[in-house]
């Protein structure tokens, strides 16, 4: 998979094929846990936020409020070759983050 943009969107690819298509793309980690800066989700504004938002529910269900604490949506026009980097390269999350805190100070 691969982000281009096309006209002002952003389009997630699959060997040519569209699979979504936004003018701005999110990105939800979960910065917590032993690992950390685990990319858990990415795309569509609204599909990210509502999927932060079951996790949310699901964590306090469960009684893992702690867990709710480690979850981080970032949304914006990102440089495609970064979003490319950081959803085809684990452990790629902090350093995207500190890339783009570093380019947008009101992330």
């Amino acid at each position: 998979m691969r982000y281009v943009l096309r006209d002002g969107f952003y389009c997630l690819e699959d060997d040519n094929t569209v699979l979504s298509k936004s003018e701005e793309v999110s990105i939800l980690f979960d910065t917590g846990g032993i690992i950390g800066w685990v990319l858990l989700k990415h795309g569509d504004p609204e599909r990210v936020l509502a999927y932060s938002q079951v996790m949310t529910k699901k964590y306090t269900v469960f009684g893992l409020g702690d867990f709710i604490k480690g979850l981080k949506v970032m949304t914006g026009k990102f440089p495609v070759d970064e979003l490319n980097h950081l959803i085809n390269s684990s452990g790629y999350g902090k350093i995207f983050y500190e890339k783009m805190l570093a380019l947008d100070k009101s992330l």
